[in-house]
């Protein structure tokens, strides 16, 4: 009965290794596959053997014990201890592979093994398996430790020397600092090769997440690994913000990826100008819930990057689809825009700028790819046998320009959301006064863009400061179209006005969208006009003015803009007149705030 108990053991490690995923048979190779454990089932499978061979004898001889003759006596070994050794031989195993097998994680052993195997895989293209292995194996592939540095090799010797430098230590405490060094250079360097390590591996894993052919596999068998990553706040040292770039961008262009589904479903609200970020939507919490993760790893910029390079794309299509009227047919369900790259990359920024806003972020989070989005767009913008030049959206393009636009409105809006509460916390005191500050500090990177999206286009204008005491993610820094150290509500305002100038310089585009255009921003001034003069509100509407003014006087002014604007302003559309902008605006301006005054003399001039 004992051997069967053994055989039926080993039968049942035999029969489970087929039934393991591929990933978790491999385990064998890079960590079983050593001399030690080698070495510890060739003693177990002796062991086992032995014993049987002593069980058979006893059965065959009729014998109760073997006596085994030694220099210090004769040993007896009776049938009880040959079974139980018999049976610890076999548990050990089970035990061994068992642990192997079914631990979450087992450390690496045998590294040219486990780096063999991943070269073989990626060469024969099993990405699924090697997916598997590489989230099997996180933390000594992805995050692992640093290794440490000898503080004499040059690079070190270098830093510290300069770091000596500025020490009017003796002698002797220098060579005391050195000392220390040393020693924990030594308890690090021990700490380092104690701990799960595979730095060959770790280094190709790395040149495997570049790689366009891995890179494809983003949105769908690599999905849940790059979400670790950008989740993985302890990487140090690790490619990680060129491989979430590589991610966010291959999940922008990729139809129903993660990206595509958080952005459908995160529409709820929390608040008026902001959404609400669910767990749920793991990839936009992941990015979004601490905007300093999303500031580090700069994740405006593959989405931006991206978002343009497809509508670039269009231009060498034998037919652009974007001046049809697929995502405006109302026969077709609004989820289906969240399947449209471009549309999803518009509101990833939405999400963005409302985010930082809310989070007090004091500099613009390069909100200015809307811009570009609006050049690139009116350069492709056609009206086509599949447009309606008479419908409120007459393209696809139309509703990707006005969905821009509507955001941007958003984003004034939600300032003077913000600036309510103060308000209703003093009805006594003047709540704003015309003073202002300069804006905030900027801290990004440059979007690669060859458009001159970031130039400064100031008039020298006098800058005032504010001594309100708003905080520096609200406040107005100066009157002027100069692009530097902005903050989320003015650079809104410049990129709102520079993206009307390019709408209204298209001719391609029908006037009576350019119209719906110019009374969405001229509505939106005349709500911040509406507050006290002197107010924050109210200077804001003064900067917008100005931009207007810098659209139609500037060095940059545009015959063509003048034109278009005058046009839609009275209702002129060429083949009939109708109510223009000017007529809404005066309609609604209940306050008698002069706004169309101010709008007649900077069109009309």
């Amino acid at each position: 009965m004992a051997e069967l108990l053994v055989f039926t053991l080993l039968a049942a490690v035999a029969a489970a290794y087929p039934v393991l995923p591929e990933y978790r048979q491999l385990r064998v190779r890079f960590n079983l596959w050593t001399i030690p454990r080698f070495g510890f089932l060739v003693i177990m499978i002796g062991l086992i053997l032995a014993t049987y061979w002593g069980s058979v004898y006893l059965q065959s001889t009729n014998h109760d014990v073997i006596r085994v003759g030694t220099s210090y006596g004769t040993v007896e070994i009776t049938s009880l201890q040959i079974e139980s050794a018999q049976l610890l031989a076999v548990l050990g195993i089970v035990s061994l592979f068992a642990i192997v097998f079914l631990k979450p994680t087992v450390r690496i052993r045998n590294e040219e093994n486990l780096l063999e195997i991943l070269r073989d895989l990626y060469n024969r293209e099993e990405y699924s398996t090697l997916v598997n292995l590489l989230q099997d194996n996180y933390q000594p592939l992805v995050n692992h430790p640093t290794k440490p540095k000898h503080p004499e090799s040059a690079a070190v010797a270098f830093q510290l020397a300069y770091e000596d430098e500025y020490d009017s230590g003796n002698g002797l405490r220098a060579e005391i600092r050195q000392k220390k060094r040393l020693f924990r250079y030594y308890v690090n360097r021990l700490r380092y090769w104690t701990s799960n390590t595979a730095p060959d591996a770790a280094d190709y894993t790395e040149t495997l997440f570049l790689d366009p052919a891995f890179v494809k596999l983003y949105p769908s068998l690599a999905s849940e690994l790059g979400l670790r990553i950008i989740r993985d706040d302890s990487l140090e040292q690790f490619p990680k913000q060129k491989i979430v770039h590589r991610y966010l961008r291959t999940q922008l262009k990729t139809e129903n990826s993660l990206l595509h589904r958080n952005l459908e479903h995160n529409t709820a609200g929390d608040g008026l100008y902001r959404y609400k970020l669910e767990e749920e939507n793991r990839l936009v919490y992941a990015l979004f819930s601490d905007f300093d993760k999303a500031e580090n790893l700069n994740v405006y910029k593959p989405v931006g990057d991206k978002t343009r390079e497809l509508i670039r794309e269009q231009r060498r299509e034998e037919f652009d689809r974007y001046n049809d009227q697929r995502l405006t047919d109302t026969r077709i369900s609004d989820d289906f825009i969240f399947r449209d790259s471009i549309f999803v990359g518009i509101q990833f920024f939405d999400l963005l700028v409302k985010e930082a806003f809310h989070q007090q972020v004091e500099w613009h989070v390069w909100l200015s790819y809307y811009e570009s989005f609006t050049r690139e767009i009116c350069r492709n913008y056609e009206i086509t046998e599949y447009s309606d030049p008479s419908a409120e959206w007459p393209n696809d393009y139309s509703r990707l320009l006005y969905e821009m636009v509507s955001n941007m409105r958003d984003w004034v809006e939600m300032m003077e959301e913000e600036l309510k509460s103060d308000v209703d916390r003093s009805v006594s005191e003047p709540p704003y006064v015309t003073d202002l500050s300069p804006g905030s500090n900027e801290n990004a990177d440059l979007p690669s863009d060859d458009e001159s999206d970031v130039e400064d286009e100031s008039s020298g204008e006098d800058e005032q400061v504010d001594s309100s005491g708003h905080s520096d993610h609200v406040q107005l820094g100066r009157i002027s179209t100069g692009r530097d150290q902005r903050n989320i509500p003015e650079m809104t305002v410049i990129i709102l006005f520079s993206c009307h100038k390019e709408i209204l310089s298209t001719s391609e585009i029908p006037l009576q969208f350019q119209a719906y255009i110019t009374e969405m921003i001229f509505l939106c001034l005349l709500d911040l006009r509406n507050y006290e003069e002197g107010s924050l509100q109210w200077r804001y509407s003064d900067f917008m003015l100005h931009c207007l003014e810098e659209n139609l006087t500037g060095r940059r002014a545009s015959a063509s803009y003048r034109k278009h604007l005058k046009q839609v302003y009275h209702g002129n559309f060429g083949d009939r007149y109708d109510y223009g902008v000017r007529h809404e605006v005066s309609a609604k301006d209940t306050q008698m705030t002069g706004l169309v005054d101010d709008l007649d003399e900077l069109i009309e001039s």
